[in-house]
């Protein structure tokens, strides 16, 4: 074991550095569900895709409706479940 790390792991020094960019980012806490309108108060860029894959929504605006149903919420690299 210590032979492996020596020689496979030895390149790397400083683990917190890769563990952090391992992490998987999140959805930004200003974007909510309200009344059955998605709110994007900072005007972020957002996606939305319905539950076959299809892109339904792709822009920024302040407030966004679908139909009913539930889609996938892409924004900032994070997904995210919403119920319109």
């Amino acid at each position: 074991m210590e032979d492996y790390k020596a020689s496979v792991w030895k390149g790397f020094t400083n683990l917190q550095a890769i563990k952090t960019a391992l992490n998987t980012p999140s959805m930004p806490e200003s974007i909510s569900m309200k009344g059955g309108l998605l709110h994007n108060p900072q005007g972020l860029h957002l996606t939305l895709y319905d539950m076959q894959g299809r892109q339904v929504y792709s822009g920024n605006d302040n407030t966004v409706s679908q139909p009913a149903g539930v889609y996938v919420l892409r924004c900032n690299g994070a997904s995210g479940k919403v119920l319109f």
